[in-house]
């Protein structure tokens, strides 16, 4: 319990004034290192539930102390203050002072029972004023909406206090004690000796030292001159920046930003105007929002916006189910603002929101409102034939959960045909269970669900044995080996290993992805993963796919032109050799098809070894193959359902029985082994 409450108490320190104090250079390494401030975020929140966890395994512990054991929470050997803590407080403080004797603690002393107190009142505090910040419109809905800006208040404060609580005073009078240095062990093995009077001379020496010589720090400090109220004059009384992270503060700075941009004067020297429409801008979700929050590179000299809107830095990137991969090199402000020009920055690869129109006259760009992104109109500002972006005329849907066999997919459904493809499948998988309930256990007729209990529990007692091991090492050898497979033939094991460790590979690779993109949304290997034009994405699915089509190749001819004698080809060999062919091949023209149409940089494009040499044989046909790429790909998705439908129901379903019959069967034997 301790080991976990320290532990997620310094991570809680650490992510969160990393996040408070998110300008310091100490703080920007560590928020590099978590994928930004959304990753911060998401760590503070995991380290925020272990600390609170064990603070409600405390608690429920002492509800069945008292209930269930009968136990005292009161008395000498508790952690309960009584009125002897307050006189042993002013007896210590005599005998510091040499007007007394020390006096005889409780098992535990007034330091500790003011340590354990303060900590479990901080936990609730923190705790609370967490769920305030975490969840704001609730609460909001319930009490006055300073209460969010007295949560943030609280919420720091209470952190100094707590970090300054358990790293001074918890560690100083607890393990710097002269009979327990270097570290009390009790954390370890539960055992503790009775208070002592040292640890209460350190508590002491640590409460006196804030007013100890205090005034000498001031002593022959020149300080400036009064103000008519008699307080010193300070540097903030003139040069003050509002707390932007309020309500209150973020509408002084726009008061500020508006002295100018508030004008029909204020334009550029080209006469574009500058003035902010407020009128949209007030009704907009950012209107509490300060202007330097988004705008961040114009608060210097010279004042000079050259980024725009910075999104990312409040604002997670879009993953699968919303926008798609290809919306890495986009821009949010295409998108969601209401302009309807956007343009491509060679130089950035990047999709931007065009500062001038079609007919090259500038851009105000003031309007703050928002595109409503759910309207498909938005994304025929790209998505349309003809356009100069690079993007497919036609708008296609995003990847579905049965997509993730191959490519980083969320874990949804997706498009109506992608559910009616995998309702077909779990049908197909509903119907290989039921024909396998059917058969008998022994000479014993049970019923499907006497059958589907004994399985649960023959699968309970196997996976807490001795027969553990066994089947780990079946699964190992027989499954992803495929040992069997390699005594019987060594080339239908090598054409077979190939189309198997190439799906496998894009499998860990996009479950990997998706692990990423859920712990660090901002992080890089996210990023990295996501991108299908970075390097690492690009090379890896490009090798993973070329070793499937090269098994595809092997295992053909094997069946087509060597034709061993102990080979025998049914039609559904060559069906399911032919579909992954086909799904294989035209991932790749699809891929090449991209390349083509997007205009990606040759720095970029040639880590795609096979798609890269693609898009350039498709470029000599001299098509525009933006209006063909939606064919493309729903060709592509379309085989792909195909054979996901397909797979319970053909002899390709081995992929699925195989593996379940290997290790039942391990498990039956040797279970029969043991009977015997």
């Amino acid at each position: 319990m301790h080991l976990f409450v320290m532990a997620g108490f310094i991570g809680l320190a650490v992510t969160g004034f990393s996040l408070a104090f998110s300008s310091r250079p100490w703080a920007q390494a560590i928020a590099w290192l978590a994928g930004g401030a959304g990753g911060l975020r998401s760590f503070h929140r995991f380290f925020a539930a272990i600390t609170y966890g064990c603070v409600i395994l405390h608690l429920g512990w002492l509800v069945y102390f008292k209930a269930v054991l009968k136990g005292r929470l009161t008395g000498p050997d508790s952690l309960f203050p009584r009125i002897k803590d307050l006189r042993d407080f002013i007896a210590h403080g005599a005998y510091i002072f040499g007007k007394g004797r020390t006096p005889q603690f409780d098992r535990f002393s007034y330091w500790e029972k003011f340590d354990y107190w303060a900590i479990l009142i901080g936990m609730n505090t923190m705790g609370l004023t967490g769920l305030i910040l975490l969840f704001p419109h609730f609460f909001t809905s319930l009490f006055p909406g300073y209460f969010v800006n007295l949560a943030q208040v609280l919420h720091l404060y209470e952190a100094i206090m707590a970090v300054a609580l358990k790293f001074v005073v918890h560690i100083v009078t607890t393990h710097l004690r002269p009979e327990v240095f270097p570290i009390d062990k009790s954390i370890f093995n539960g055992r503790r000796k009775r208070a002592s009077s040292t640890g209460a001379v350190i508590f002491f020496l640590i409460l006196a030292g804030g007013s100890h010589g205090g005034n000498s720090y001031a002593a022959g400090v020149e300080l400036m001159p009064l103000t008519e109220q008699g307080r010193a004059r300070l540097c903030l009384d003139c040069h003050r920046l509002p707390n932007i992270n309020t309500n209150e503060g973020a509408r002084d700075s726009q008061v500020f930003c508006l002295e100018c941009h508030g004008k029909d004067s204020c334009a550029r020297q080209t006469g574009v105007s500058l003035k902010v429409d407020m009128e949209t801008f007030g009704s907009g979700r950012h209107r509490y929002q300060a202007c330097i929050t988004c705008h961040k590179d114009v608060a210097g000299s010279p004042h000079k916006s050259e980024s725009g809107g910075v999104c990312k830095d409040c604002h997670y990137l879009h993953d699968d189910s919303a926008a798609g991969d290809p919306h890495l090199r986009v821009q949010c402000q295409a998108c969601h603002r209401k302009s309807p020009f956007n343009q491509y920055d060679a130089e950035r690869d990047l999709v931007i929101l065009a500062r001038k129109d079609d007919k090259g006259l500038p851009l105000a760009l003031l309007d703050h409102g928002l595109s409503d992104v759910s309207d498909g109109e938005i994304c025929a500002r790209c998505h349309r034939s003809g356009n100069k972006v690079g993007a497919a005329s036609s708008v296609l849907p995003g990847k579905g959960i049965f997509c993730i066999i191959c490519h980083s997919a969320p874990l949804s459904i997706g498009h109506w045909s992608f559910g009616a493809a995998f309702l077909i499948f779990l049908g197909g998988l509903y119907g290989m269970f039921f024909l396998w309930f059917r058969g008998r256990i022994g000479h014993e007729e049970t019923s499907a669900h006497r059958k589907i209990s004994l399985a649960g529990e023959g699968l309970w007692q196997t996976v807490f044995s001795r027969r553990l091991p066994r089947l780990l090492s079946v699964f190992l050898f027989d499954v992803l080996l495929q040992r069997r497979l390699l005594k019987e033939s060594v080339s239908r094991w090598f054409s077979h290993s190939l189309i198997y460790y190439g799906f496998l590979g894009k499998f860990a690779l996009a479950c990997l992805s998706l692990f990423s993109y859920g712990l660090l949304p901002q992080g890089r290997l996210s990023l990295a993963l996501l991108d299908k034009n970075n390097w690492i994405a690009a090379s890896l699915n490009d090798l993973f796919g070329t070793i499937i089509l090269l098994g595809i190749m092997i295992a053909l001819a094997r069946r087509m032109i060597t034709r061993p004698s102990h080979v025998l080809t049914e039609e559904q060999d060559s069906l399911a050799l032919l579909i992954i062919g086909m799904v294989a091949l035209s991932g790749f023209v699809v891929e090449g098809a991209r390349i083509a149409v997007t205009g990606i940089p040759s720095y970029k494009a040639f880590y795609s070894f096979i798609g890269y040499p693609v898009a350039g044989l498709l470029r000599l046909f001299g098509v525009t193959w933006g209006d063909f790429y939606g064919y493309l790909w729903w060709i592509h998705a379309l085989l792909w359902m195909s054979f996901f439908a397909w797979l319970p129901f053909g002899k390709i379903k081995h992929i699925i029985a195989a593996p379940l019959t290997l290790l039942v069967r391990e498990a039956g034997e040797k279970q029969d082994m043991e009977g015997r």
